[in-house]
């Protein structure tokens, strides 16, 4: 029924739940595989220690035990539906927040619990989230913690200017406590390809291979590193490239100008082994725009954004 309405997810867990209406880890975990049966919804399960258990030091046992309980019965493949997020109770709703160490500290604990029950792979790849009293001025110093990989918001979401500086990724610059220098990459290789705008850069861990397309060339390029990069003519305006969920190599789908588009690569990464092939038209279509920047979501989705065509039609604003 809750997917029949269009909920993508499903809370359990929250403290509250626990709290006020004695829902034990029995409980959440029954509702977790009641929501594994419904396709495409997904869960949130909420692990936390109160200030008693923490000033115990007892956090790491607290939480180790809500999801082993939680998760039990649970394959590795299902925690792609699965997001653990830590809420300390002593933090929810009292203005107080752990420190950035804190959090760390506690989301480490998680995911060590996760490599225990499913592996490092999937310990590495589940999605851990910080609760508690999440604010616009707390968000930047919590997200620089490389274990804590998103926020659950509660309050502060019901005000839209602070939740707007929250998803924008934290405090303006005036109101940040710290400045965190931006991280600098040197190129290790310098590769010539002649492109007039290569763009949409995507690696593939499985290929070994870097692909990009040209779009005013209308041009897909591939590099494996070893030997040149190769391109290939596709004969429509390209907006972005992405990788298809496959066993073989190379499986690429690509945003053409009025139709999405698929192409494989040979097994040797050298060369393309088809050429291009319609696998949809695209599901909007005006003369005034095209896909444009797409990505891969956690859910494997492809969500892409369109792009105005008008500077082609010669328009001025």
């Amino acid at each position: 029924m809750v997917r029949s309405l269009g909920c993508d997810y499903v809370m359990l867990g929250h403290s509250e739940r626990r709290s006020l209406y004695d829902e034990t880890d029995a409980n959440i975990n029954a509702k977790v595989h009641l929501c594994m049966e419904q396709p495409n919804l997904s869960v949130i399960l909420c692990v936390g220690e109160t200030e008693e258990e923490y000033e115990n030091g007892l956090l790491r046992s607290v939480v180790d035990i809500q999801i082993k309980k939680g998760l039990m019965g649970l394959k590795p493949e299902d925690l792609d539906r699965i997001t653990i997020a830590y809420e300390p109770v002593w933090a929810i709703g009292t203005g107080k927040v752990a420190t950035p160490d804190q959090a760390q500290i506690a989301h480490v604990a998680v995911r060590q619990t996760v490599a225990e029950l499913f592996g490092s792979e999937s310990a590495r790849e589940v999605r851990i989230q910080y609760g508690g009293s999440v604010t616009p001025e707390s968000i930047d110093d919590l997200m620089a913690m490389p274990d804590v990989d998103g926020a659950l918001v509660g309050g502060a979401s019901l005000t839209a200017d602070s939740f707007t500086r929250i998803t924008d990724g934290g405090a303006t610059p005036t109101l940040s406590r710290s400045c965190t220098r931006p991280k600098e990459l040197t190129a290790r290789e310098c590769v010539t390809t002649k492109n007039v705008l290569g763009e949409s850069p995507v690696w593939s861990t499985k290929d070994n291979c870097l692909y990009w397309i040209s779009a005013p060339e209308e041009e897909v390029w591939a590099w494996n590193l070893r030997d040149a990069p190769y391109r290939r003519l596709v004969g429509t305006m390209l907006g972005c490239i992405a990788l298809k969920e496959s066993d073989e190599i190379g499986d690429l789908v690509l945003a053409g100008e009025r139709a999405f588009l698929s192409m494989k690569m040979s097994a040797n990464t050298k060369d393309f082994a088809t050429g291009a092939e319609i696998l949809c038209q695209r599901p909007e279509q005006t003369e005034a725009t095209r896909p444009n920047d797409g990505r891969v979501d956690r859910q494997g989705r492809f969500v892409f954004g369109m792009y105005n065509n008008y500077h082609r039609a010669g328009f001025s604003a």
